[in-house]
Order: C-alpha cells, then structure tokens, then sequence
C-alpha cells in the first residue's frame, strides 16, 4: 500500500474559453509537453467517441444553455491527493459540460508510464463516472489505454462531496473504509483538487479572452509554478505536521488505553447480557 498511487479528478467551469482567434493564428507553444493534453488527439477523440458519452444530464443541460460563443464551457484536471500536485498531461478543454469522454481521456492520460499495480481515484461523480468506465475505456486511443488489472483500480468520493451523495453511496465509495487508503491528503479529505483549482481561479477573467494556444501556455506555466512552490516548501510542511505529531504523541497512549478498555471482550461481554 505504500506504493499505492492516490488521484483527485474534478472539473472547474470558472476556466471558460471563448471563441478568440484560432488554433490556426494562436497555437500552443508547448502542445502536449507539460500539463494540458495535446489538443489534436484529444480532440480527434472526442470527435469520434462524443455520441458514446453517458452525459450528467442536469449539469449539461443547464450548460449548455450558457456555452454559446465558448470553446470550452470549463476544464478538467487530475492531481495527486497526497501531495496536491496537478499531474503532467492531466488537464484538458471540456466542450460541453462534464462529459464521461472528456474525464475518460484525461484521467487516462495522467497515470500513464507511472509504474504502478494499484491506483484509487477520488471524484465527486465516481459512483455514475466507474460504473462503466471499463467498457469506455476500450473506445481511448492505443496509447491511453491502461496497463493495471481491474482489480487494481478503485473510485471513490472526496469526504467533502460523499454528504450530498444517496445513503447507498457512503460505504462503498468512502475513503474511511477503504484498505490502504490511509489518512490521504495534507487535510485527510481527499479534496485538494478543489484547493488547486484557487491556484487558477484568479487568471480565469484574462485566459479566457485569450486564444486557444495562449490559454493553455499560460495555465501550464501556473500550474508549473504552483507545483514548483509546493515542491520547495515540502521540508517546511513536513516539519509542521512533525511537531503537531510530536505534541499529539504522548496523549495517544492513555487514550489507547482508554479506547482499549471500553471495548475488552469482558466489558462487550457485560453489556451484552445487560442489554
């Protein structure tokens, strides 16, 4: 489990993109080489494979609504729980609201060549986006398509979001009860998609009056930056959580303790015959 690679997946439609200039007059200096998926191939796909797209009706339609004279009604983007790192080649355009197609090719694109038997991702949607993502997943491009066993993936829903899902949802898809999952993320939640999505919210106004390469070039700069001052400040973090941990030490014996009394098998045993 220590080896057990741990995703955030989520869509942001703050980062809208309106139909300026072309890709013609304003490619992507960079396409494919950082953190935004190589447009031609991503949009070749989703071309092709638009009408195998098992859409969340209600957000598509309320979008589509509000996506005349966009590109892009918002983007996608896959980052490591643990850490809060946007991954390489783990964003892209959402043309039309968040479509399965859409999240499919990007999160695909993000875990490949890592080298790893188990992997679990957390999305809000998980329990509609996993139900037929291995079917789906034959459709993606030869080289997107993934090298672990089935039964090394899992989907589950950050803390935050599982509340609003249906009662049948918490227990499956609750990181609480799932093995090997840990106490994941700086916050235990399992949302830092979310918080990195404040790394780009503010350069929304501008990128999106820009052209389809400028865009793109610009939010894989921020992302990079973003990355690089998590990397550098990881010793400084570390250090923190160290204290807390050493401060917290010594009252966790005595609670164990305590913990461990109250459930002694005489004491289940006495309240059971009491009952």
């Amino acid at each position: 489990w220590l080896y057990m690679l741990i995703v955030g997946m989520d869509a942001n439609f703050r980062l809208m993109s309106r139909l300026r200039s072309s890709l013609s007059k304003d490619p992507s200096l960079a396409p494919g080489w950082a953190y935004f998926v190589d447009y031609r191939p991503y949009t070749d796909f989703i071309k092709e494979y638009i009408h195998t797209c098992v859409g969340f009706q209600g957000l598509l339609n309320m979008l589509a609504k509000k996506s005349r004279g966009l590109r892009a009604t918002g983007m996608g983007a896959v980052s490591c729980a643990c850490h809060q790192l946007f991954q390489a080649l783990g964003m892209g355009d959402l043309q039309k609201g968040e479509r399965c197609c859409n999240m499919d090719y990007i999160f695909s694109s993000s875990i490949q060549n890592i080298g790893l038997h188990l992997l679990t991702v957390s999305y809000d949607m998980s329990c509609q986006w996993f139900t037929q993502f291995w079917t789906r997943e034959k459709l993606l491009p030869l080289h997107l398509l993934l090298t672990f066993p089935n039964s090394g993936v899992q989907a589950k829903v950050p803390k935050f979001h599982l509340g609003s899902h249906v009662e049948a949802c918490h227990a499956p898809f609750s990181l609480g009860y799932t093995l090997g999952a840990g106490r994941t993320s700086s916050s235990t939640d399992v949302e830092g998609v979310e918080r990195n999505w404040d790394e780009l919210n503010g350069q929304g106004p501008s990128t999106k009056e820009m052209g389809p390469g400028s865009q793109w070039d610009t939010l894989d700069d921020c992302c990079g930056h973003a990355n690089w001052r998590k990397t550098v400040g990881l010793g400084e973090w570390v250090f923190i959580l160290l204290v807390l941990n050493t401060d917290m030490n010594p009252r966790q014996p005595s609670s164990q303790v305590a913990i461990g009394g109250y459930c002694s098998s005489t004491v289940i045993t006495s309240r059971f015959y009491q009952f």
